[in-house]
């Protein structure tokens, strides 16, 4: 059996872990776009 402070971290990262991954995609697709920016440009 788990201790009871188990849940908390657990629960918290099954809400932050959807943030952190879409923050990722986000900043990687704007890092892509600057890239392709400064390549044409």
């Amino acid at each position: 059996m788990p201790p009871n402070n188990y849940c908390g971290p657990q629960f918290k990262n099954e809400i932050t872990h959807p943030i952190t991954l879409l923050v990722f995609l986000i900043v990687l697709a704007i890092g892509g776009f600057l890239i392709l920016n400064t390549w044409f440009m």
